[in-house]
């Protein structure tokens, strides 16, 4: 009898059934497996969730996490999983489902310190306090409640990711560009446009199209938001026209001419040292100044001042440049995450039986994909310069 596949874009519902497809300790089989537990979510929702959680948290680290239309909130679990440096995580939905409860209870037997720290909203994104220190992220927001997304998180100078569905040109902004590609596309060219022309950083990318076929992902950090739009001569086109424009070129042309006419990027020390200070607020244990993030690799200057959990990385190989400080890392070895309940529970993962040695500024470390590692001991406050690749 043949083996029927298994499809992730389906629509049933994984159950207990399915923890067998999920057997191994990377992160990922370990969230589906909770997944899996619960027996109240999609196959397809775990795997879009998972992509846009991990693509976003390359850019955005830390803040409160803001999951718009989030349904079960599956995608605020999972970025909280993510990185540890959030505080909490808000579910804005007018028609939560009941079952939410089940997969948060599913979630937090597998990561406690996820209790208590996401919240379930009843109510539109028009009606939420947004700041400008949280992260929105809305997976296939229909048609025009991703632009209400997007405008919101613009309004309150906020990081922003979204994947979009459903692009109705009769609610949604396609501008002119409908002569020259599908009305989905145009829709989307518009929204990044958006973003650029009100100060933000845009990163274009795409998650699997095994999941979805609607796997445009777009991701904005504000930077001079609050900067009033260049003056134009008459006849010229807006800023966001020529944005759209140039978008689409590349989009139509691909990325090879881009890698090779883009300029070199340069980070001023003044820079790296206010963005570490801003860090510093919400925080203070692990600050990160971001250069850099392309589908390939990640460059961010790191500051360590106390210890956090082992980690091991699903994809990407690390270098870390010891630029100053010291500290006691262990590689290697198998991670141990606590046990139990309560305070027993609270406590960061560890590393058994793994090779511990002191690193001092000048040092270079490497740390392969899949290699647990620990920065287990500040002796003084450690900064490196961290470079990762294919992080795809």
């Amino acid at each position: 009898m043949r083996a029927v596949p298994f499809a992730v874009s389906a629509k049933s519902r994984l159950t207990r059934h399915d923890l067998g497809r999920f057997p191994s300790d990377t992160l990922f089989d370990r969230l589906a497996r909770a997944v899996c537990a619960a027996e109240v979510l999609p196959r397809k929702e775990l795997y879009e969730a998972w992509e846009v959680a991990r693509r976003t948290r390359r850019v955005c680290r830390g803040g409160r996490v803001v999951d718009v239309a989030g349904g079960h909130g599956l995608l605020a679990h999972v970025m909280l999983v993510l990185d540890h440096t959030s505080g909490d995580a808000h579910v804005v939905d007018p028609s939560s489902p009941p079952s939410a409860a089940a997969l948060h209870e599913a979630l937090t037997a597998v990561w406690p310190r996820l209790a208590k720290r996401v919240h379930l909203h009843a109510q539109p994104i028009a009606g939420f306090d947004l700041s400008s220190d949280d992260v929105v992220v809305s997976s296939h927001a229909c048609g025009a409640l991703t632009d209400a997304v997007l405008d919101s998180a613009i309004a309150a100078g906020a990081r922003v990711a979204v994947l979009p569905c459903c692009h109705d040109a009769k609610t949604c902004d396609a501008g002119a560009l409908t002569g020259w590609v599908d009305a989905p596309l145009a829709i989307d060219l518009r929204r990044a446009a958006r973003l650029e022309q009100r100060g933000y950083r845009v990163w274009t990318q795409t998650i699997p199209a095994a999941i979805t076929p609607k796997n445009r992902l777009l991701i904005g950090v504000p930077g001079a938001a609050n900067s009033p739009p260049p003056a134009r001569h008459p006849g010229q086109n807006s800023p966001m026209i020529r944005t759209a424009l140039a978008t689409l070129a590349l989009l139509l042309a691909g990325t090879s001419s881009w890698a090779q006419t883009v300029p070199a990027s340069v980070m001023s020390g003044a820079e790296v040292l206010t963005q570490l200070q801003q860090a510093a607020r919400t925080s203070p244990e692990m600050m990160v100044a971001r250069m850099t993030t392309t589908d390939t690799y990640r460059v961010n200057v790191v500051k360590r001042t106390a210890p956090q959990g082992a980690i091991a990385h699903d994809v990407g190989t690390e270098v870390h440049y010891i630029i100053n400080g010291t500290a006691t890392l262990v590689t290697g070895g198998t991670i141990v995450r606590p046990s139990g309940s309560g305070a027993a529970a609270a406590g960061a993962a560890t590393i058994l039986d793994g090779q511990t040695r002191t690193v001092h500024a000048g040092d270079v470390v490497l740390v392969p994909v899949h290699t647990p590692h620990w920065y287990s001991h500040i002796e003084s406050p450690l900064t490196y310069l961290e470079v990762r690749f294919d992080v795809k």
